[in-house]
């Protein structure tokens, strides 16, 4: 092995070493925590799988404070991860619900909603259940299609 490569290695398992969980000063093997289970969306809708290819889309979406994301829907399961600030999200009906820092959640699917940063910046992680070429939000064409599902 060139120096390099040995000074890189040695560099990387120092890390790891320091990085890992301890617990009274000596390092515990591994860890996890579940954050999210569900069979069903934020708003109580059943998660339901597309039928085609399968595609897996991972996102981080950051956005200021203040910052209002108009009327999309998603026609694919998402499970998001808020990884800072505090959103609002709201739906066609008027139902709302604020996300925060460290809030895992199953989005709302096929259902139009809109956001707003209420404290930011916000970064959230999603990762989008989907299909090839389906596309994983939609923007309404007008006002009218916003009572109906995106995707039928």
């Amino acid at each position: 092995m060139n120096s390099g490569k040995y000074v890189c290695t040695v560099i990387l398992i120092g890390l790891i070493i320091s990085c890992a969980p301890k617990q009274n000063g000596s390092v515990l093997p591994i860890s996890s925590k579940e954050i999210l289970k569900t069979t069903t969306s934020w708003d109580g809708d059943p998660i339901k799988y597309p039928e085609g290819e399968p595609e897996i889309t991972g996102l981080i979406i950051e956005a200021q404070e203040d910052v209002e994301i108009g009327f999309h829907c998603h026609p694919v399961p998402n499970i998001a991860y808020m990884l800072e600030g505090e959103i609002e999200v709201e739906l066609f009906d008027g139902q709302k619900h604020i996300f925060k820092k460290g809030d895992a959640f199953e989005e709302v699917i096929n259902t139009w909603h809109k956001g707003k940063v209420l404290k930011g910046p916000a970064k959230i992680l999603v990762y989008y259940v989907g299909e090839v070429d389906m596309p994983i939000t939609i923007k309404p064409q007008t006002n009218d299609l916003l009572n109906e599902k995106c995707i039928e």
